[in-house]
């Protein structure tokens, strides 16, 4: 049983050596977006879940979560075709939650220029993972001598 964490392990840290910087920025984008939807299932922001309802902010919480599921397993073995489904998904809930906050801000007090800041980062860094990936439905690898 030890052997195949070995094996994981020895694999997993391959599959980073080959793209380091790019797999686990990603990889802990991924994680992140796991994070967001697990907050937003278990204790929902209630300005939020007011204005679009608790359906629509499980909905976005669900998209964030399966996006961070999807993409964190497909980041290390290069299966790019699910990281941009996982991105797909991300994109929309995380629009999902900018308009909402988007729309608090034109009409209610306060002020959202962080939330609508940090939520822009991630839709930037989702289409950035779509534009890296567009071309292909899994990374290409060297080939083998």
């Amino acid at each position: 049983m030890t052997s195949a964490r070995a094996s994981f392990g020895r694999w997993a840290w391959r599959e980073l050596s080959i793209h380091p910087y790019l797999k686990a920025f990603f990889l802990c984008a991924y994680v992140l977006a796991i994070m967001l939807g697990l907050a937003a299932l278990i204790a929902p922001p209630t300005s939020i879940e007011v204005e679009i309802g608790p359906a629509l902010t499980t909905a976005w919480g669900w998209l964030s979560l399966a996006a961070g599921i999807v993409g964190s397993l497909a980041v290390l073995p290069g299966w790019w075709w699910a990281e941009k489904l996982a991105c797909g998904l991300l994109l929309l809930g995380l629009a999902i939650y900018l308009g909402t906050v988007i729309y608090l801000q034109i009409t209610g007090t306060g002020n959202r220029y962080a939330q609508m800041t940090l939520f822009g980062f991630g839709i930037i860094i989702a289409g950035l993972r779509i534009a890296q990936t567009w071309k292909y439905a899994y990374e290409p690898r060297p080939k083998l001598r």
